[in-house]
Order: C-alpha cells, then structure tokens, then sequence
C-alpha cells in the first residue's frame, strides 16, 4: 500500500504507526512526524513522496528478515542513524541539502534491509 498521498482532513499524514505530529508555533512552516515500523519475515513500504519542505519526519524502523522500503521526495535529506547485524540498510541518491523535507531513520535491521529510494525510483525486492 502507498501511504505518501493520503491525508488526515487536519492536514497530517494518515499513516498506520503514526506516533505524532507536532507543529511548533514559532516556526509556521516546520512540522515534526514520528512514525514506527516493524517487519519481521515481510515487507513495509512506506511512500513519504508528499513531504512538504520542511517537514521533519523520524522513522524508527526495526526488521527482522523483512525489508523495509522507504520513498521520499528528490530534495529530502535523508539521515540513517540505525544499526545493522547482518542485513542492509541504504539511501540511493542525494540531496543537495537545501529546502527540502528532513528524513531521520533510526532502529535495526537484523538479516533484513531497508532501502531509501528518491521520488518513487527503483524497487524494493
């Protein structure tokens, strides 16, 4: 399923495992997502394609022999602060870092993979 162009009729994104969503009032245009997802002998695709600049999202992303396929806009900035026992984690492309929504990764992958694709580009098997 693509989650990406779904929305809530408040403007949040309408993703299963949305932890929350925060909108600071000191700065109108910077909104934090935090969303969790688990694999385990599957696959997780998560579409973030319709990230707005300057939205922020955190992904706490665990899989066990899964995989977990992550798309995200051509200007994300894309941060992979998870770990790694025996599988694979990887962002394809790069952004030149300016403007566009922030993408931080954290979790573990264990004998799994979690790939990072730009705007909707390449497959997750």
């Amino acid at each position: 399923m693509r989650w990406g162009a779904q929305r809530a009729d408040d403007g949040q994104l309408a993703l299963p495992g949305l932890v929350r969503t925060v909108r600071t009032p000191e700065f109108a245009d910077v909104v934090f997502h935090e969303v969790h997802a688990k694999s385990t002998f599957g696959a997780v695709i998560l579409d973030l394609s319709a990230l707005k600049p300057g939205e922020k999202m955190t992904i706490t992303a665990d899989s066990f022999c899964g995989k977990i396929a992550v798309y995200v806009p051509e200007d994300a900035v894309v941060i992979d602060d998870g770990t790694v026992t025996l599988g694979k984690r990887k962002v394809f492309g790069t952004a030149d870092g300016s403007g566009g929504p922030v993408v931080r990764i954290a979790g573990n992958v264990t004998l799994g993979n979690i790939k990072v694709f730009r705007n909707g580009l390449g497959q997750w098997w």
